[in-house]
This record gives structure tokens, C-alpha cells and sequence, in this order.
């Protein structure tokens, strides 16, 4: 490593500095090692699941896998492929709460039209209650009338006969 100069800074931590990485992080050219090696199988596997499915419009294109970049140091590869995992697990996760709280809305959905259609008719079942209960009163009250005239029709004829008998 070249020695620094005044104010200069070595040329590896200036390289550090511009990528904006520490220099206790940056990659030392004695200490390069190397990612463990992948068979040809899983190599290939690999490298169609790169390639494979369509490509969507408007996203982020896919990092490669770091296991195929021989400069990477294989810890940091360990570390990615972990941190993929992890979030293509939350993204599940996500997913799998979303649909949830789908099925929950529908049912609430359905079980609240259920629940207005039965106060629906509940409501339809008062009114109608309500109508036979006004007509049976003035039904009441006419016969309750009908009968008051009926006495006092009776009463008069009491009356007429008790002075027919008199005389």
C-alpha cells in the first residue's frame, strides 16, 4: 500500500472514499479470497433462475447471484443470499396477510348484507305488525261502539215496554 503523501490520501482509500465504502471495509488486494466453487448442476441452475420468466415493465432489475462472482468474499455472498431470503420470505409473509385480510373483508362483506337483509325483513314484519295491530284496534273500538248503541237501543226499548206495561 502506498504510503500517504501530505494531505493525499492512498490511492485504495481514496477508491474507498469515492464508492462511499469505510476503509476498514474495503477489499485488500493480499487478502483476496476467493467464493467457494459450485458444481456444474447447481452452477447452471443457478444461472436459469437468473434468466428465467418474463420481464416486467417498471421494475427493479435482479442483482446476480453473488455465489457466480468469484470477487465477492464469501461471507458477503452468505450475507446477501440471506438477506434475498429473508426478504422474499417477509414479501410472503406480506402476501399472506394481504389475502387474509381479503377473505376477512369478504366475509364481513357478506355476513353484514346478510345481517341488513334480515333487519330488512325484520323491519318489513314490524310495519306489517304494526298495520294489523292499528286495524284491530279501530276494529275494537267499532265494536265496542256497535255494542254501546246496541245497549242503548235495548235500554230504550226497556224503557218503551216498562211505559206500554204501565198503562
Amino acid at each position: 500500500m502506498p504510503v500517504a503523501k501530505g494531505n493525499k490520501l492512498p490511492e485504495a482509500d481514496r477508491a474507498a472514499s469515492k464508492r462511499k465504502i469505510s476503509p476498514a471495509t474495503k477489499p485488500k488486494a493480499q487478502e483476496k479470497v476467493e467464493a467457494e466453487p459450485l458444481d456444474e448442476k447447481e452452477f447452471n441452475k443457478l444461472l436459469k433462475k437468473q434468466t428465467k420468466g418474463k420481464k416486467k415493465q417498471n421494475t427493479r432489475k435482479t442483482a446476480p447471484d453473488p455465489r457466480l462472482d468469484p470477487n465477492i468474499d464469501p461471507k458477503r455472498a452468505k450475507r446477501i443470499i440471506a438477506n434475498r431470503e429473508s426478504a422474499a420470505r417477509s414479501k410472503a409473509k406480506q402476501k399472506e396477510h394481504l389475502e387474509s385480510l381479503k377473505n376477512l373483508h369478504q366475509s364481513l362483506t357478506e355476513q353484514k348484507s346478510s345481517i341488513e337483509k334480515e333487519i330488512f325483513s325484520i323491519h318489513a314484519d314490524s310495519e306489517r305488525m304494526r298495520s294489523d295491530n292499528e286495524r284491530l284496534i279501530q276494529m275494537i273500538h267499532c265494536l265496542r261502539e256497535a255494542k254501546r248503541r246496541k245497549t242503548a237501543v235495548e235500554e230504550a226499548e226497556d224503557k218503551v215496554a216498562s211505559k206500554v206495561q204501565q198503562q
